[in-house]
């Protein structure tokens, strides 16, 4: 019976050729399916992995690629691609879809890997859905769906035993993340509890819910719209039509620079947007495409001259945004500019309105100064410390907050503190727009007379209708700052004294480094010279060696010669005294006497003949 619900034995890994695993982040690849991957490499698999995203949410762009492409060469399978998409930023549609049915096609994938629908982070909830949708409509693979941050509901269990110590190795790969969280003791864990059901030879085993595009195609319904069901009810977003439609909103007086505000609304990576602008020049405007990007585009006409003030209204009243941010149509934003806005809201949900920096810049691009976006509303008191295109504002909690039709600068500044008896403003850290600023801009806030008077009029209308809390907290801000200001002060006294003592200590201290140099270059020049005559005398005693050995060696020689010719002497001089024994023997003895008279002959015939000849 148990075994309808769960696996009690191991399946092989599906039969296929090539083989694709889709990783949210990277890491994913291994931790969910790492076991499996190397089982279909050593089946003669071609693997491939694509990693949807950079993970630089949770650390170094290079650092976590880098760590993918060490894990595959563990593993030994080919080198993932990475598409680059932002971390949080997966989302379910149809572009999701066909990429993934486009590399099924182009590499023939037949055995798709992919996050489940149970998995909690949103990155791999969008891919778990975009990879059932591709594999429905693709009809030609089969779909592994495994488990990384939840478990799954098995309908397959792969013994990975014999591979374990290759996928520990490829899961230590992954340093940035483990320093975080104990990953690979995790999904150790898990792959062990896997082996519940299975025979005791078994150590540890990957589980998946497999699915082929017959079964995908005949519970398409159950399978997509229940989960779907099932996390939006919990407020999770998975569709840009679940996320809120941020309305931008434009004052255009039809300048050339309204191209680069629309531009920088364009490549929002906040998925639903709209853009409204309100033509305040009343005059034909210039023509608009209903697009800005990939969000809507609205021309409002007002068939008159507007004033700013008059423009914004007419704005407010187009929207059909429940948040949203005013630009004019010569500032600009940053990508991510409306994202982290919107973050900044989402995670207080007691605030109207979250603000950012904003740099201001000259005509020639120089940047002039910063402001920074902060927590509290009472601040506003002293001035308008927020651009218009800084403050992402909800529209429900407007409750009649208009802008003041009878001011004609500062009208933003206002609408600020409309906003502020209303709730609250939450500080997003970071700068993410620019603001352009012209001393003949048309409005007047730059120019000093004009500027002056606007603050006077601000102020005596807010005056007696600022709360308590705020001048409390205000003074406290100052008393807070004043204390701040002196001991800022002491610092720089004391840094000033600091300063000269140090500077006294480093005009000593070049002194002595520049008799230490000149010491040592003295101590340079002796060690060369010392090396030198060492090297002389190095050379002066190698020729003394050579001559003792060559002495040596002739001394030898003539020794050897000397006994030679000792020997040769005494065997000649033993010679000649054989020879004169001879001698005498023969001139002593009878015969040598008696022959006498026959030599005598002989020598006298000798003669005659000689003479006859």
């Amino acid at each position: 019976m148990e075994a309808k619900l769960i696996p009690f034995s191991v399946s092989p890994v599906p039969e296929g050729e090539s083989v694709l695993a889709l990783a949210p982040h990277p890491d994913d690849e291994v931790f969910g399916c790492g076991g499996a991957l190397m089982l279909h490499a050593q089946a003669g698999a071609r693997v491939h992995v694509a990693v949807l995203t950079d993970g630089d949410a949770g650390g170094e762009r290079g650092v976590r690629r880098a760590e993918s492409i060490r894990a595959a060469a563990v593993m030994g399978i080919a080198e993932p691609e990475f598409w680059g998409v932002p971390d949080r930023g997966v989302l379910y549609g149809e572009a999701l879809v066909l990429r993934i049915v486009g590399l099924i096609e182009a590499l023939g994938i037949q055995v798709l890997y992919a996050p489940s629908l149970w998995e909690n982070h949103p990155d791999h909830r969008a891919t778990a859905l975009a990879a059932r949708e591709a594999v429905r409509r693709h009809g030609g693979c089969a779909l592994m769906a495994y488990e990384v941050g939840a478990p799954l509901r098995p309908n397959r269990l792969l013994d990975i035993t014999a591979v374990q110590e290759r996928k520990q190795a490829a899961m230590k790969c992954f340093a940035s993340q483990l320093a975080v969280q104990a990953y690979d003791r995790h999904l150790t864990a898990l792959n062990v509890f896997r082996t519940y059901t299975l025979p005791a030879t078994v150590e540890v085993a990957e589980a998946f819910e497999f699915a082929d595009a017959q079964m995908l195609r005949a519970r398409a319904q159950s399978y997509l719209e229940s989960e779907y069901t099932r996390q939006r009810e919990a407020h999770l977003v998975l569709l840009p039509e679940d996320t809120d439609i941020v309305s931008v909103l434009i004052r255009s007086m039809g300048r050339p620079e309204l191209e680069r505000a629309l531009s920088s609304v364009a490549v929002q990576t906040w998925p639903r947007v709209e853009v409204v602008v309100v033509n305040a020049k009343g005059q034909a405007h210039p023509p608009l495409p209903e697009w800005c990007g990939r969000f809507p585009l609205r021309l409002v006409e007002s068939g008159q001259p507007l004033q700013r003030s008059a423009a914004a209204n007419r704005a407010l009243d187009a929207a059909r945004g429940d948040v949203l941010l005013f630009l004019d149509d010569d500032d600009w934003l940053e990508p991510d500019h409306l994202a982290k806005l919107m973050q900044g809201l989402e995670a207080r949900p007691d605030a109207i309105a979250a603000v950012t920096g904003v740099r201001a810049l000259d005509a020639q691009g120089q940047e002039l100064m910063t402001w920074t976006g902060k927590d509290g509303v009472h601040r506003l008191m002293l001035a308008n410390q927020m651009p218009i295109m800084s403050v992402l504002f909800r529209r429900p909690w407007l409750n009649g907050a208009r802008f003041d039709e009878g001011l004609d600068i500062y009208e933003d500044w206002d609408f600020w503190l409309q906003l502020g008896e209303r709730g609250t403003f939450v500080g997003v850290p970071g700068v993410s727009a620019s603001y352009l600023i012209r001393p003949f801009d048309g409005s007047g806030v730059h120019q000093k007379e004009v500027a002056a008077a606007g603050l006077r009029r601000i102020r005596d209308k807010w005056r007696k209708r600022w709360p308590d809390s705020w001048y409390d907290r205000l003074e406290a801000d100052l008393v807070a700052s004043e204390g701040r200001c002196l001991g800022l002060q002491q610092q720089v006294r004391d840094a000033g004294l600091a300063q000269q003592a140090d500077q006294a200590a480093i005009a000593e201290l070049r002194q002595a480094l520049a008799a230490a140099q000149a010491a040592q270059q003295r101590a340079q020049e002796q060690h060369l010279t010392m090396q030198h005559l060492r090297n002389i005398a190095e050379q002066q005693r190698a020729q003394a060696e050579h001559l003792w050995t060559a002495t040596d060696q002739l001394r030898v020689q003539l020794l050897q010669e000397r006994d030679a010719l000792a020997a040769e002497l005494e065997r000649t001089q033993r010679t000649c005294q054989d020879l004169d024994a001879q001698l005498t023997a023969v001139l002593s003895s009878r015969s040598w006497r008696l022959a006498a008279p026959v030599r005598l002959a002989g020598k006298t015939l000798r003669r005659l003949l000689g003479r006859s000849a």
